[in-house]
């Protein structure tokens, strides 16, 4: 997933609590 390339590891780590704002 693109979005989640450039977000922290525990952001696309946790689905549930994915914080990419």
């Amino acid at each position: 997933l693109p979005g989640v390339l450039f977000v922290l590891p525990d952001s696309y780590v946790d689905p549930e609590n994915k914080d990419y704002g």
